[in-house]
Parts: C-alpha cells; sequence; structure tokens
C-alpha cells in the first residue's frame, strides 16, 4: 500500500525572508511537494515578523493543476485541500520592512474546516468591473463613507444579465454573495479609493 504521505521531491517545510514590498508584488516559491498519492494536505503559514503576506496556492491530485488561487494573509493561515502535488508562493505586503515567513504542510486523515480571503484595493473614477477570482463566496467593497449612500454595485451573470444590485451602504455584513455572477460592476458617486474583500471557498 502506497503511503500517502511520502514525498518523492520538493521540501515540505522551509522559512524565507522577503524584502519590504516596493511597488508591484514580487512572488518566491516557498514550499513544492508532490506526494506518491494524493491525500488531504494542511498548510500552514506565518510570519514570523507579524507582517502581512500574500500566498499564491496550486495544487493537483494526480491530473493537471487549476488555475493559481490568491489568499491575503494578515499574520498566518491555514488550507487544507485534497492533493498529491502543491505549490506555494508567497509576496511581502509590508512596505515598512522585511517579512520572514515559514510554511508547513502536513499529512492528515481527514480534513479540517479553513476559512481565507483575498483583497485588493484600488482607486476609481468611474464605471469600473471586477472579476471575482476562483473560489469566490462573497464580495464585500470598503471605501471612504462619503462615498458609500450613493455608490453602487451590479452583479451580471456570464449572459451579462442583471442577477443582483445593492447600494453600496446597504451590503450585508458577511457580503454579498456572488453565486452565478460573473462580474461586479462598481458606480462610485465620488472618486474613491477602494478595498475589494472576496470570502473564499478555501
Amino acid at each position: 500500500m502506497i503511503d500517502p504521505g511520502a514525498l518523492f521531491k520538493g521540501r515540505i517545510d522551509n522559512t524565507m525572508q522577503l524584502d519590504a514590498r516596493a511597488t508591484d508584488l514580487v512572488f518566491a516559491e516557498l514550499l513544492y511537494p508532490r506526494a506518491l498519492a494524493p491525500a488531504w494536505r494542511l498548510l500552514e503559514v506565518f510570519s514570523l515578523n507579524d507582517r502581512p503576506f500574500d500566498l499564491r496556492l496550486r495544487w493537483d491530485s494526480g491530473g493537471g493543476a487549476g488555475d493559481p488561487i490568491r489568499v491575503t494573509v494578515a499574520r498566518s493561515t491555514r488550507v487544507c485541500v485534497w492533493s498529491q502535488g502543491f505549490r506555494v508562493s508567497i509576496a511581502n505586503l509590508a512596505t515598512n520592512g522585511v517579512n520572514k515567513i515559514e510554511g508547513h504542510i502536513a499529512t492528515l486523515s481527514e480534513p479540517i474546516a479553513t476559512h481565507n480571503f483575498w483583497e485588493t484595493t484600488q482607486a476609481i473614477v468611474a464605471d469600473t468591473v471586477f472579476t471575482p477570482p476562483d473560489m469566490s463566496r462573497t464580495v464585500r467593497f470598503d471605501c471612504p463613507i462619503a462615498a458609500q449612500a450613493a455608490s453602487k454595485l451590479k452583479l451580471l451573470d456570464g449572459g451579462g444579465n442583471l442577477v443582483g444590485e445593492w447600494l453600496w451602504a446597504d451590503q450585508p455584513s458577511g457580503g454579498i454573495p456572488l453565486g452565478g455572477c460573473r462580474t461586479v460592476h462598481v458606480t462610485p458617486s465620488i472618486p474613491c479609493d477602494v478595498r475589494v474583500v472576496y470570502d473564499l471557498h478555501l
């Protein structure tokens, strides 16, 4: 019987120090294990400096891997998936210093629940279209109070049909459910900087 925890290449634990963020994110590969058989894998990754970072994850269960998934991490997180191969890359979000990040991958006998987000920021002055990333289940838009009352959010499906419409100030506390939404169209009442947070099925 093949031991699903037996590795034949790659690392399952590593520590890496990243320079402070300058402008664009620069990703570096932290972990890249591949096992003899698929199993439940638990990734634990954390900053030893208590600074934020982004993860870029790709995994497969023996066939082809899907598109990379992005996760935003304040200090630490866990991700549990069924996989045989796993690739983990990291990028420092902190602009005020280096970020020393440690990661480990363990093999589990059964899955555990994990919960993760990905967020991005953008300056908008007119109608702007956002495409939710893979694994998204809800989205929340944060903006200055002055822009909330009259700004609008419209959810469209893949055929361009309107499936939901919200005033910015009326968003549910847990975010707007995306369901079959393909794009979110944002119409700000005034130019503003927005923070977009996607709640992930991950």
